[in-house]
C-alpha cells in the first residue's frame, strides 16, 4: 500500500472553508511568524489533578468533535480544504516547576506563553492545538489551552471547557452536539443574490476605510506587535441609560465607538467590523456547536451631528440588526460589492460584544480540583480590536492594539476617551451626537504627528515627502470634492498615470526644466494636475480658468509653455490662447502606469512658477523651487499639524496661499477638502461647509476671515495672511 493511499484511509470527510476560515488562513500564511489568530486559554486548577484522567478526557473530547481532528490542506489543491482525520490526539505536555523559586513562576509561566505562540501550527498537521499542564505546588496547577482560531470560536470555546470538564468527572458529557458540518452545508444553501444586492446598495459608494487618526508611524516592513490592555468600567448607569433610549447596552457600546472614531478620524461616517455570533440562523443544534460559526461584518453608520442620541441610537441598533440575515458573506464577497480599492481593507478596527464571557464559565461541582482564572489571549490581524463586555456595573473592555500602528500613549488615551464618553451618556439627557462627540474636546483627541520635515529643508523634493506620506497614510483619504474622495494611494496612482502621460510628451526628459500650463477648474483633477506635473519632473504654471481670457493669453505666451493639463473648463477659458500640446486630465482613464516614473528631480528645481497680479505693470513670473516649499513646512512644524486635521483649499491655484493649503494637508497626512468656486464666494455657504467637513485648518486674508465671525463652526487653527487682523477680531474667535 503506498502512502497516498495509507493516507486516504486516515481521512474521515473533507470540506470546505467558512468565508470567515478562508480570511483567517490568508492573515495566517501572509505572515507565518507572526502571532495573529493564534489563541490561547489559561487558567488555574487547585485540588487533587490526576492527569491519567485529563489525557482520557482529552481523548474523549476529540473523538466527540470532528473540528478538532481538522487541519487545513493548501497544497495541491485549487481551493483550500479543512480535512477531518479518523484520530488526532491532542499532546498533553505537562511541566513540574515545584522546584523553582515561587517568587518566578509567574514570570516563567508568562516567558512559556510566548514560546508557544511563537511555536505556532503547521496547519496541515492535525491537531491544531495542544495543552500544557504546569505544576506550581502540590495541589496548584496552571492549564494553558492552545488553538489555532482556524478551528474555534468563543462560544465554542466555552462548550469545550465545560464538556472537558465534564469528562473529567463522568467519562461522558450527554449526547453529541450536531457536526460542524451541518453549518458548513448551511452556507452552501444561502442564497448569493440578495446579499450581493445589500452590499451594494451599502457600501457601493464607500472608497476607503476609515481612518484610525491615532496611528503611529511606521516602517512599511514593520512586523507586527500586539498588545493588549484590560480596562474594568464602573458605570451602573449604563443600563438606565440604555432603557431611556431603548436600546441595548451593546448598541451604547457600538455608537461609543463610532463617535469617538468619527471624531479620530475627522469624519461624519464611519466603518468598523463588527463580530457576530453567527448562532443567530434557523439551524437545528447551531447554539451547540462547536467550530468557527462567527463572523465579522462590514458596519456602516451615520454621524448626523443634530440628531438626537436617542434617535441615532436606534437607528445604529437597527443597522445591527440589516446584517443578520447575511451574517454568512464573506469579507472577499463583500469587499467586490464596494468601491474600495482591491488590496485595501474594508475597515481598521475591530468591535465585539461578549455575552458570555470565559469568567463566568460554569463548571461541574464534581470536580476533584477548583477551576478559578479563567482568562484568554488572542491576537486580530487588525490595528485595533476590541472585545467589551457587558455587566451589571458597567463594561469590561479589552483593547488589542498593534504597537508597529498604535503607540502605548495612543492606546490609553484612546481607552480613557471611551470611558469618557460613556461616562457623560449616563449624566447628561438630551444628548445630540455632536453634543456627545464633542464632550471630548479638541485637546483630548490625540493624532500621529508626520515628522516627515526634520532636517528636510535642504535634502528633500515635494515629490518624494507625498510618496512617504503614501507609504504611511495610504488608505486615508487625501483630498475631497463634494462627495467625492480619494485615498491618499488612489491621489497617487492617479497622478504617476499622468507622469507617464507627459514623460511621453517630453516633459523632464532633457536638462532643462520643462514648465507645463495646468487649466483646470477646482476638483480633485486640480489636484492630481498639479502632483502629475510633479511627478514628472515639470514645473507648472497655474492657468485658472476664472482669469481673463487676455491674461491667459499672456501666461500662455509669456511662459512659453509647450504642454498644458486640463479639463473641459480649461480648454474653454484658453481659447486659442497659444500652440501647446494637450494632455486632458479625462485621460486617467487610459491603461497606463500606475507607478511613479524615474525623476531627477533636485529640491532646488523649480516646483512653480506664479505670476504677479501685473497692478505695478504687467504680471511677472516668480519661480518657487521645491526647497523653497519644503523649507516652509519645516519651520513651521512646532504647530502641531497632524494627520486628523482637514485643511481646506479655498484659493485659486493662481494664488500663493494655495500651496500653504494643499501642501500642509498632504506633508501631514491630513484631508485636503476643495472648495467649490460658487461655496467660496458666499460666506454663509462656505461656513456651512466648514462644520460639515469639521475644517480644522483654515487659511484666509483676514478681509475674508472677518465674513465668517458670525458663523457656529468653532476654528480650531485659524491661519491669516497677508495683511494683520484687528485684535477686537482676533478676540472674537475665542
Amino acid at each position: 500500500m503506498n502512502a497516498i493511499s495509507k493516507l486516504n484511509l486516515q481521512i474521515e470527510n473533507i470540506y470546505k472553508l467558512t468565508p470567515l476560515q478562508l480570511g483567517v488562513l490568508f492573515h495566517t500564511m501572509y505572515a507565518p511568524d507572526g502571532a495573529a489568530y493564534f489563541e490561547q486559554i489559561f487558567c488555574r486548577l487547585d485540588g487533587d489533578v490526576d492527569l491519567q484522567s485529563l489525557k482520557r478526557a482529552l481523548e474523549l473530547l476529540s473523538q466527540r468533535y470532528a473540528i478538532l481532528r481538522t487541519a487545513i490542506v493548501t497544497k495541491g489543491q485549487r481551493d483550500p480544504r479543512q480535512v477531518v482525520f479518523k484520530n488526532a490526539p491532542i499532546p498533553l505536555i505537562v511541566r513540574d516547576w515545584r522546584d523553582s523559586p515561587a517568587a518566578t513562576r509567574q514570570a516563567a509561566l508568562v516567558k512559556l506563553l510566548d514560546r508557544d505562540r511563537l511555536q505556532g501550527f503547521r496547519l496541515n498537521r492535525p491537531p491544531l492545538m495542544r495543552i500544557m499542564l504546569v505544576r506550581f505546588g502540590e495541589c496548584e496547577w496552571w492549564l494553558v489551552w492552545s488553538y489555532h482560531h482556524l478551528l474555534l470560536d468563543g462560544w465554542s470555546v466555552q462548550l469545550l471547557l465545560r464538556d472537558f470538564f465534564e469528562l473529567v468527572v463522568n467519562g461522558h458529557a450527554g449526547p453529541v452536539p450536531n457536526p460542524f458540518s451541518d453549518y458548513l452545508a448551511w452556507l452552501d444553501r444561502q442564497p448569493r443574490e440578495d446579499a450581493r444586492a445589500f452590499w451594494s446598495n451599502t457600501l457601493g459608494d464607500l472608497t476607503s476605510p476609515t481612518p484610525l487618526g491615532i496611528d503611529r508611524l511606521a516602517a512599511i516592513d514593520a512586523v507586527k506587535d500586539f498588545a493588549e490592555s484590560r480596562h474594568s468600567i464602573t458605570l451602573p448607569g449604563l443600563t438606565e441609560a440604555a432603557a431611556a433610549c431603548q436600546v441595548s447596552m451593546g448598541t451604547i457600546l457600538l455608537g461609543a465607538w463610532a463617535v469617538l472614531l468619527g471624531r479620530y478620524a475627522g469624519q461624519d461616517e464611519v466603518t468598523f467590523g463588527l463580530t457576530l455570533s453567527g448562532r443567530a440562523i434557523k439551524l437545528q443544534g447551531v447554539d451547540r456547536m462547536v467550530g468557527l460559526l462567527i463572523n465579522t461584518l462590514p458596519l456602516r453608520l451615520q454621524l448626523p451631528r443634530h440628531r438626537m442620541l436617542a434617535d441615532w441610537l436606534t437607528e445604529v441598533q437597527q443597522a445591527q440588526f440589516a446584517l443578520l440575515p447575511y451574517s454568512y458573506c464573506g469579507l472577499s464577497e463583500i469587499h467586490a460589492c464596494s468601491s474600495v480599492a482591491s488590496g485595501s481593507p474594508l475597515f481598521e478596527s475591530l468591535v465585539a460584544i461578549d455575552n458570555f464571557p470565559l469568567g463566568d464559565l460554569q463548571v461541574s461541582e464534581q470536580l476533584p480540583f477548583e477551576v478559578s482564572s479563567v482568562d484568554m489571549m488572542e491576537r486580530t490581524n487588525y490595528p485595533i480590536s476590541l472585545t467589551m463586555v457587558p455587566n451589571a456595573s458597567g463594561v469590561s473592555l479589552k483593547l488589542g492594539y498593534d504597537r508597529s500602528r498604535v503607540s502605548d500613549e495612543s492606546a490609553t488615551a484612546l481607552a480613557a476617551n471611551y470611558e469618557h464618553l460613556l461616562s457623560e451618556i449616563t449624566t447628561k439627557s438630551g444628548l445630540t451626537v455632536g453634543k456627545w462627540a464633542a464632550c471630548l474636546g479638541w485637546a483630548e483627541v490625540p493624532a500621529a504627528r508626520v515628522d516627515l520635515l526634520e532636517g528636510a529643508e535642504f535634502t528633500s523634493d515635494l515629490c518624494t515627502l507625498f510618496e512617504s506620506s503614501v507609504s504611511r497614510h495610504g488608505a486615508r483619504p487625501a483630498v475631497s470634492y463634494e462627495r467625492q474622495i480619494l485615498s491618499y494611494v488612489e491621489l497617487d496612482e492617479a497622478a504617476n498615470r499622468l507622469a507617464w502621460r507627459l514623460r511621453e510628451l517630453g516633459v523632464g526628459v532633457g536638462e532643462q526644466e520643462s514648465l507645463v500650463g495646468l487649466s483646470a477648474e477646482r476638483g480633485l483633477g486640480l489636484v492630481v494636475g498639479v502632483l502629475g506635473i510633479l511627478k514628472a519632473g515639470g514645473t507648472y504654471v497655474p492657468l485658472d480658468p476664472a482669469y481673463p481670457s487676455e491674461r491667459l493669453a499672456y501666461l500662455v505666451k509669456d511662459s512659453g509653455v509647450q504642454v498644458v493639463v486640463g479639463d473641459t473648463a480649461g480648454w474653454a477659458a484658453l481659447g486659442e490662447a497659444g500652440a501647446f500640446r494637450r494632455v486632458c486630465l479625462d485621460e486617467q482613464a487610459l491603461e497606463l502606469r500606475s507607478d511613479a516614473p524615474p525623476r531627477r528631480l533636485h529640491p532646488q528645481q523649480a516646483a512653480y512658477v506664479i505670476y504677479t497680479s501685473g497692478s505695478t505693470g504687467q504680471p511677472k513670473g516668480c519661480v518657487v523651487s521645491h526647497a523653497n516649499v519644503v523649507r516652509l513646512f519645516a519651520a513651521t512644524r512646532d504647530h502641531g499639524f497632524s494627520t486628523k486635521d482637514v485643511w481646506t483649499l479655498f484659493h485659486s491655484y493662481a494664488f500663493d496661499f494655495s500651496v500653504w493649503e494643499m501642501w500642509g494637508a498632504l506633508l501631514h497626512g491630513g484631508r485636503l477638502v476643495v472648495v467649490p468656486y460658487l461655496v467660496s464666494r458666499d460666506p454663509e455657504q462656505f461656513a456651512q461647509l466648514l462644520e460639515a467637513e469639521r475644517v480644522s485648518v483654515l487659511s484666509q486674508t483676514p478681509a475674508a476671515f472677518r465674513q465668517l465671525l458670525g458663523s457656529p463652526w468653532i476654528m480650531p487653527t485659524p491661519i491669516c495672511g497677508w495683511w494683520c487682523l484687528a485684535a477686537r477680531c482676533w478676540s472674537r474667535t475665542a
